[in-house]
């Protein structure tokens, strides 16, 4: 039993043999013959079906016949039908009863060969081919138009499995590169990160250490940074008076915490600002809250921008058609509607945003407006 294997993993060839009980009903012997330009040479396989042979056998160089396969390989039609036995150089009386046996009965089908510009071959041996293709009850000879055209047949399928396999190997060979590259790329970025976040923390750790120097409780202290609290800092900090009041409170903090120990090492937890940490789970929630209203307006607005490359006047009913999928005018409205408030509240927190349907989708129009309109009351 042979092992499972992607066909694009061997040769085009080498597939069409391990297939051949199934592609050539009838068949006795198949030969593969073709050019190889890693050897470079030549090289023939072959396969008995006759006995439920699986296996694939490197064709030895004395089982070919005299007649020099080359001048085969020469040859530019597709296929033609021969009397060659090919089997044996010997000429042996074996050999002529053999050869008798296949007259007429082999079809030789040609592939051309990029490599050395000459035809790789597969010789399929026949017996009988009034059994093999038999049309009628009444055994008889195919006709030369007839034996013409299976043929033909033959070739166009076996083209189409050739191309089948190319491109899978194409393709195969497109996506290891694509891993590979991307493999490469994404080590890349790691190592940019680690470089920026060991930059980052440099710098940070440059600027709190400046910060601590202008302390003058520190002279009788050791002050070291843990990696999570500098992380801290860089992560949560853009504001340079906020970090400073932070990192002030920290050394207090961690020199109280210290049991007068000389070394005091700084770690996240001394650097926390709670209150920042409650605004970001605060805008965290609300950004929850309005991501479904934030994912409408987006919609609306790519599909606004559509309307408006195409010279389209932006309707409800011209909006729902440009949507994937379609959705009528009075669903747009609707959900206007059911996310009124939220429109309001996002259109006045994000004034440069959705500029296409303030100014073209009435609907989104009247929300700006009420906006504006609830600012001005106010004041």
């Amino acid at each position: 039993m042979q092992a499972l294997q992607f066909s694009f993993k061997v040769s085009y060839l080498k597939h069409i043999l391990r297939n051949s009980r199934e592609l050539f009903p009838g068949a006795t012997r198949v030969i593969s013959y073709c050019y190889d330009p890693n050897i470079p040479g030549t090289i023939g396989h072959y396969r008995d079906l006759e006995n439920n042979d699986s296996e694939i056998h490197i064709l030895d160089s004395k089982e070919l016949a005299s007649y020099d396969l080359d001048n085969f390989r020469k040859q530019r039609t597709r296929f033609s039908w021969t009397d060659q036995g090919l089997l044996s150089s010997l000429p042996s009386e074996e050999q002529l009863k053999i050869s008798g046996e296949f007259k007429n009965h082999t079809l030789i089908i040609r592939f051309p060969n990029k490599s050395d510009a000459k035809s790789d071959l597969l010789i399929i041996y026949f017996k009988n081919e009034e059994h093999v293709f038999r049309i009628s009850e009444k055994q008889q000879k195919l006709s030369t138009e007839l034996k013409h055209s299976l043929a033909s047949v033959y070739v166009r399928n076996l083209d189409v499995i050739r191309k089948q396999i190319e491109e899978d190997n194409y393709i195969d060979e497109l996506l290891r590169s694509h891993r590979e590259t991307k493999a490469d790329i994404e080590n890349e970025l790691r190592n940019e990160i680690k470089k920026q976040k060991e930059k980052q923390g440099a710098i940070i750790k440059s600027i709190a250490t400046h910060i601590i120097k202008r302390s003058s409780a520190i002279e009788d202290f050791q002050i070291e940074w843990s990696e999570e609290a500098l992380a801290y800092l860089y992560t949560h900090f853009s504001d340079y008076d906020q970090m400073e009041k932070s990192i002030e409170k920290a050394l207090i903090i961690a020199i109280n915490e210290g049991n007068n120990e000389r070394r005091i090492l700084i770690e996240a937890s001394h650097v926390l600002d709670e209150k920042l940490t409650k605004n970001q789970e605060r805008d965290k929630e609300i950004s929850i809250r309005y991501q479904r209203t934030l994912t409408i307006l987006d919609r609306y607005e790519e599909a606004a921008s559509e309307l408006i490359n195409k010279r389209e006047r932006v309707t409800g009913s011209n909006l729902g058609m440009q949507l994937q999928p379609p959705i009528s005018a009075a669903a747009i409205s609707d959900a206007i509607r059911k996310h009124s408030s939220k429109i309001t509240h996002l259109l006045n927190q994000h004034p440069e945003r959705w500029s296409i349907l303030r100014a073209h989708f009435k609907p989104i129009q009247n929300k700006s407006y009420r906006s504006v309109l609830g600012e001005q009351l106010a004041s």
